[in-house]
């Protein structure tokens, strides 16, 4: 089983406005209103993948029974720790005319030690029966940047290989943990060096620097390091190889989701015994067809269909 952590997780409203402008009033198209946050897209497309998951964290409040609500109703297995303030809503809003997506994030609710300390107890409880851990997403308020750290080290004390899919503070303390994987897009990857440079030179199909950049991490331990780069696709870096997967031209929808739906690809992949190209394969397959409609609504078949489509180039 996959056992997906998602400590801030939150109630999703994605609106689509075609023209949207600031300063005006505006009339909403189609509205999807689910539960979000980066562990739980992990849990939504791993389930349309096929794939077994639990998705644990902290939740509270109304916008956390909205929550379960809608993951019981998706067939998503969930065991969340209480806490006693409102879990966070989240605000999405794709123009397809202007080709835009404006999102606006609540920070998340302020989580006590004792509520902490609690939820770490439960995933404790949790570890036996997993097989691969994902630490997907922000922390809320309360919870300590070395948070991630300290699960990495309770996975590793019982032989759980863990991702990590995070940036900022949250990141580096994951990093520290030495990770089986950590998996970034290149602007997070780029702040990790404080090297703004990346983005602009990746985004230009010269790969060099940020491999190397990628291998600084394997030298702290990390044994992959995967970073997603939008229509590009997306490279992964280990001493043993390299490789960059690209996906065919698509009409782009929405991508909001696109690179937890990734996540998804490569760890239900990897829990299949799959090699390094396949998993990337199946990763960017995955974050392509998500971006095909949006809202983790991709199908199977979409996946499948894609799949056989992308690119590998070996570095």
């Amino acid at each position: 089983m996959l056992l997906i952590v998602n400590l801030n997780p939150c109630l999703e409203r994605i609106y689509t406005m075609r023209g949207f402008r600031l300063n005006e009033v505006h009339r909403t198209g189609e509205v999807l209103v689910q539960a979000g946050g980066k562990g739980i897209n992990v849990a939504r497309a791993t389930r349309t993948l096929g794939g077994t998951c639990l998705v644990t964290g902290v939740l509270g409040g109304y916008a956390g029974q909205h929550v379960t609500a809608d993951l019981k109703h998706a067939g998503i297995v969930y065991d969340f720790s209480p806490i006693s303030q409102e879990t966070r809503t989240c605000i999405a809003i794709i123009d397809p005319l202007g080709q835009t997506q404006t999102v606006v994030n609540e920070s998340g609710p302020a989580v006590s030690d004792g509520e902490a300390a609690h939820f770490v107890a439960q995933f404790a409880h949790l570890l036996p029966s997993a097989r691969l851990v994902v630490l997907a997403g922000s922390l809320p308020q309360g919870i300590v940047p070395c948070m991630y750290g300290d699960l990495i080290r309770l996975a590793s004390e019982k032989k759980l290989a863990c991702v990590v899919d995070a940036s900022g503070e949250a990141l580096r303390a994951g990093i520290a943990a030495r990770p089986f994987m950590v998996k970034v897009n290149v602007r997070e990857i780029s702040e990790i060096w404080h090297a703004p440079e990346l983005v602009p030179q990746a985004m230009a199909g010269d790969m060099a620097s940020l491999i190397a950049r990628c291998r600084l991490l394997l030298d702290d331990g990390v044994a992959h390091v995967v970073v997603t780069l939008g229509v590009l696709g997306a490279l992964w870096v280990s001493k043993e190889e390299t490789w960059w997967a690209k996906p065919p031209q698509i009409t782009v929808v929405n991508a909001i989701g696109s690179g937890d739906a990734f996540t998804a690809g490569v760890t239900h992949a990897w829990l299949q015994g799959k090699q390094v190209v396949d998993m990337l394969t199946a990763g960017v397959a995955a974050g392509t067809a998500n971006a095909t409609l949006g809202g983790l609504r991709f199908s199977l078949e979409i996946y499948q269909a894609l799949s056989s489509q992308i690119a590998t180039v070996r570095m």
